[in-house]
C-alpha cells in the first residue's frame, strides 16, 4: 500500500533530463511532464524519500497492462497539486499554496485505450492559471502497441475555465506533430462529454460493444487540418491541404459510430450543420465530394442558417482490405472577408457516419442534414442532383448509392420542396449585396415579391 501522507506519484528523469515521469504507485501508470529548463530531479513527496512501491516503469512495460480508471495529482494530506507556470516556462507543481481539494486535474485511461486530461470539479485547474498565454507541458502516453507517444502542451482555455487546450510541443515535438507551427486542440469536460463551440473533443467511450467518438471542430484559417485516427487520437496533421481525413479500416473489432458536429459561430449565434451532399468513391478508393462549392460570401452574421427538412443517405459497400478516407472541410467564417476553397472545390458535410462489419465488407452510411443558403451557393439547389451518383453501380463493384424518400407534409403527401418553412429574404439585411436574378440557385426562380419558389 502507498503511504497516505505522500503523493501518489514519484518523479524520475528520462534520458537527457527532458521529462519528469510520474508513476502511479499501485499500477505503475506513467505520466511524463516537462520540467523547467535546467531543473533538477525532485520528489513530490517533498520531505521524505520515495517508498519502495514508487518506481519508474518504462513505456514498453506499460503496454498491455490494465491501467486504473483515473489518477489524480495529489500531495500529502490529500492536497491536490496546483499547476503553476509563468510563460514561457513549462508547468511545475506548487503543493503548498492551497488546501482546496477541488484544485487539480485528473488523467484518465478509458476502456478504449486513450489517456485523457481533464480538470477537477469546482474551481478546477483553470482557476489557478487565468492567463491563457501560460502553457503547461504534458506528455500523453498511449500504451497501445505500435503507437508512438504523443507529446502535447496543455493550455487552459481563456473562455471556459473547465477546459484544457492541447497543442504540439514546440521543443520536444512528437513525430505526430510534423509541422513547426502550433496545432491547437481542446479537450473539454471529458467526464461528461459536454462540448462547446470552437473546440475539438475526442471522447471514445466503450459501451456494450459500441465505441462512440465525438469530434467537434476547432479551426482557424491559418491552421492546417488534422488527420484523426479511428480511435479518436490525433495521428498526423497535413499542411497546405484544406481538408481532414478520418481513416476507417475494415479490421475494426467492434461497431464504431462517428458523430461529427461543427459550429461556425465561435460560441455565439445559432448552431450550424456542415454544408454539402453525399460523397462518392473516386478511382483511388476515397470518398470525395463532387464539384459543389463556389465562393462563399461572409454574410454569416446577417443570416440564420436553416436546416432544410430533407435527409439523404448513401450506403457504400466496399470489399475487404479497403481503406476509406472520409473527407472533411472546415472553415472559420467569423471574419468579414469572403473565402473560397483553393485546392479542393468541395464543401463540408455533416451527419452520422456509421460503420458496420458484415460478411467481410464495410457498410458506411451517411445521413446528412442539408443546409441551404441561396446567397452562399448561387449555382446550386439544396438537394443538388443527388441522382447523378447513380442508384446502383455496375454489378460486382460492391458500391451502392441511394436517396432516402422525400419528407412528407402534414397531409402525408411526399414533398420535394427544399424551401419549406424558409424565407430566404427574411434573414437578409437591406445591404446584403445579393443580386436575386444573378445569384439565385439553378432551378430556382425569383419574382418581384421576393417569394422563393421551386421550378418544376
Amino acid at each position: 500500500m502507498f503511504v497516505d501522507e505522500c503523493t501518489l506519484f514519484w518523479t524520475h528523469f528520462s534520458a537527457g533530463n527532458v521529462f519528469v515521469s510520474f508513476v502511479h504507485a499501485q499500477s505503475g501508470f506513467n505520466v511524463v511532464m516537462r520540467p523547467q529548463e535546467d531543473a533538477y530531479a525532485y520528489n513530490l513527496c517533498l520531505d521524505q524519500a520515495p517508498p519502495t512501491n514508487f518506481s519508474f516503469i518504462s513505456l514498453i512495460a506499460l503496454r498491455g497492462r490494465k491501467l486504473p480508471r483515473y489518477v489524480t495529482f495529489q500531495n500529502r494530506n490529500d492536497r491536490y497539486l496546483v499547476p503553476r507556470s509563468a510563460a514561457p516556462m513549462p508547468m511545475f507543481f506548487d503543493s503548498e499554496t492551497t488546501n482546496n481539494i477541488n484544485t487539480g486535474f485528473e488523467i484518465e485511461h478509458t476502456k478504449s485505450g486513450e489517456i485523457r486530461v481533464k480538470p477537477m470539479r469546482g474551481n478546477g485547474m483553470m482557476g489557478a492559471i487565468p492567463d491563457s498565454t501560460q502553457w503547461q507541458a504534458v506528455l500523453l502516453l498511449n500504451p497501445r502497441p505500435n503507437d508512438p507517444t504523443t507529446l502535447f502542451e496543455v493550455l487552459n482555455h481563456s473562455r471556459y475555465k473547465n477546459a484544457i487546450r492541447l497543442r504540439c510541443n514546440r521543443v520536444n515535438r512528437s513525430p505526430l506533430c510534423s509541422s513547426s507551427a502550433d496545432r491547437a486542440l481542446i479537450l473539454t469536460n471529458i467526464s461528461t462529454g459536454e462540448t462547446f463551440a470552437n473546440c475539438l473533443l475526442v471522447n471514445p467511450v466503450a459501451q456494450q460493444g459500441t465505441r462512440k467518438v465525438t469530434i467537434e471542430s476547432f479551426h482557424h484559417p491559418w491552421e492546417s487540418r488534422y488527420m484523426i485516427g479511428l480511435d479518436g487520437v490525433l495521428i498526423n496533421n497535413t499542411t497546405n491541404v484544406e481538408r481532414e481525413h478520418l481513416f476507417i479500416k475494415p479490421d475494426i473489432p467492434m461497431e464504431t459510430e462517428y458523430t461529427f458536429r461543427n459550429s461556425l459561430y465561435n460560441h455565439e449565434g445559432p448552431s450550424a450543420k456542415f454544408h454539402g451532399r453525399i460523397p462518392f468513391p473516386n478511382t483511388s478508393g476515397q470518398l470525395e465530394f463532387p464539384d459543389v462549392a463556389r465562393t462563399v460570401e461572409s454574410e454569416w452574421q446577417k443570416t440564420q442558417l436553416t436546416v432544410v427538412k430533407k435527409r439523404y443517405e448513401a450506403t457504400i459497400i466496399l470489399p475487404p482490405n479497403t481503406t476509406v478516407h472520409v473527407l472533411l472541410l472546415h472553415k472559420f467564417v467569423e471574419y468579414e472577408i469572403p473565402f473560397s476553397y483553393q485546392q479542393f472545390d468541395t464543401i463540408p458535410f455533416g451527419g452520422n457516419v456509421t460503420q458496420h462489419l458484415h460478411d467481410g465488407y464495410i457498410h458506411i452510411v451517411h445521413t446528412i442534414d442539408v443546409v441551404h443558403e441561396p446567397q452562399h451557393f448561387p449555382n446550386r439547389t439544396a438537394h443538388d442532383d443527388i441522382s447523378s451518383l447513380g442508384v446502383e453501380s455496375p454489378p460486382g463493384s460492391g458500391i451502392f448509392v441511394h436517396k432516402l424518400e422525400c419528407p412528407k407534409n402534414q397531409d402525408g403527401v411526399e414533398t420535394d420542396d427544399p424551401y419549406q418553412e424558409y424565407d430566404a429574404q427574411a434573414d437578409l439585411g437591406p445591404d446584403d449585396g445579393l443580386d436575386k436574378e444573378a445569384d439565385a440557385p439553378v432551378g430556382i426562380e425569383t419574382d418581384a415579391s421576393d417569394e422563393v419558389t421551386q421550378e418544376v
